[in-house]
């Protein structure tokens, strides 16, 4: 029994009581003063009354809340829920305050801003949100401290510069894409299993204590360094930053983008599972790929490379390697090769014999003479493709080679220079 039920017990009970006392036939007050205490009394139950009807009503949530500030002027913002419970909305601008039920699926709350002034402080309480999402608003402010119950967080596209997650230990997801935050701890976070915080400002992101993290996103902020030994990574993307090194010396990763940075080395030998790897524009000057037998995706171009294998590369399907300083390269086992862009190296000759399921072919802008070109269009395929094209300008042969021997095979042959567009095929 709670303490505002035994309150009211006692209320009945001294009621009862004053009833019985006036009762009594031989009380000697005076009618008068009987009668403002029966007035008296009558109040009282009328108060118990209230008091008990107050009790049976459902509680409005009270804690815990979360608080933000925005600039939003006249416009209309979104605010998603989910969880179970009650919670209630402040807008912030002296609308009505609701009340609300969560359910389990996420649920959208919108809400119009009438009015000029520009800041507005919102505040949602309640208790067991497990999922919020409040993008694009744009927050300046962000307290979650007190929502312990949270799974999953996006607060993408706002004007963060600090985000506390560090008593959100049940959190499996986050996002927070572009903000202006220059640090994120996660350490605290050992549930999480999704992390997105790409174009921020960060300078360091250490996930050593986030061992579950299966999916790391962390491209265009400032990163130097990366370390994700220590997780279960299967897909990472660092793209976009100042990396000189990365760690990436765990066995379950499948897809790693780390383009546009300063590496110049990567060793993948311990990513056997790796099938994606896009690494362009780095400062690489080998890169080995012998351990990586499930590869299907491979993009290498605009680094330092003398020399390329992919002969353990059985399975690689789209193959780019444009603007490095390849003097030769043998594709005989890539049987699946579909998409092969190899221009702006320095080769000489092209077998293109064993590969039957090519579809499109850069080769541009390379060394190769009119022979060399003749006899690479010999080694094509006459395969009944709707579209199959070969790209071979800018090669000191491409004005007196016979681009009829790839023609007459259904191939479409440009003898210009330039970057073909490999997609959706």
């Amino acid at each position: 029994m709670d303490s505002r039920n035994r309150i009211n017990i006692f209320k009945i009970f001294v009621f009862v009581k004053i009833l019985i006392y006036f009762c009594k036939k031989n009380h000697p007050l005076r009618m008068k003063r009987r009668l403002l205490y029966i007035i008296a009394a009558a109040m009282l139950l009328q108060a118990v009354v209230t008091g008990c009807k107050r009790d049976e009503q459902v509680d409005e949530p009270t804690e815990p809340m979360i608080t933000m500030s925005t600039q939003v002027g006249r416009r209309s913002i979104d605010i998603g829920m989910a969880g179970h419970g009650s919670i209630t909305i402040d807008w912030g601008d002296g609308t009505e305050i609701k009340t609300h039920t969560l359910t389990t699926d996420p649920t959208t709350y919108s809400h119009y801003y009438n009015s000029d002034i520009v800041t507005k402080s919102i505040t949602i309480t309640g208790e067991n949100i497990t999922y919020l999402k409040c993008i694009d608003m744009p927050l300046t402010y962000f307290d979650v401290s007190k929502f312990t119950a949270l799974t999953e967080l996006n607060c993408n596209g706002n004007q963060l510069t600090k985000l506390d997650v560090g008593k959100n230990t049940a959190l499996k997801v986050l996002w927070c894409i572009g903000n202006k935050l220059t640090s994120l701890d996660v350490s605290k976070n050992t549930a999480l299993t999704k992390l997105y915080c790409n174009y921020n400002q960060l300078t360091n992101l250490d996930v050593s204590k986030n061992t579950a993290l299966t999916e790391l996103s962390c491209m265009g902020n400032k990163l130097t360094s990366l370390d994700v030994r220590n997780t279960a990574l299967t897909e990472l993307f660092c793209s976009q930053n100042l990396l000189t090194s990365l760690e990436v010396g765990n066995t379950a990763l499948t897809l790693l983008y780390c383009s546009q940075n300063k590496l110049t080395s990567l060793d993948l030998s311990k990513n056997n599972d790796l099938e994606s790897l896009i690494c362009v524009d780095n400062q690489l000057t080998s890169l080995d790929m012998n351990a990586n037998p499930a590869l299907t995706t491979l993009y290498c171009g605009d680094n330092r490379l003398t020399s390329l294998n992919v002969g353990k590369n059985a399975e690689l399907f789209n193959f780019e390697c444009a603007n490095n300083l390849l003097t030769s390269l043998d594709v005989s086992k890539n049987k699946e090769l579909t998409i092969f862009d190899c221009r702006n190296n320095l080769l000489t000759s092209l077998d293109m014999s064993a590969n039957a399921a090519l579809k499109l072919f850069n080769c541009s802008a390379n060394k190769l003479a009119t022979d060399a070109l003749n006899a690479m269009f010999e080694t094509l395929h006459d395969k009944d493709f709707d579209y199959k094209a070969v790209v071979m300008g800018g090669n000191p042969g491409a004005d007196h080679c016979d681009m009829s021997i790839a023609s007459n095979k259904g191939w479409e042959v440009y003898p210009e220079s330039f970057k073909l567009m490999f997609i959706n095929i």
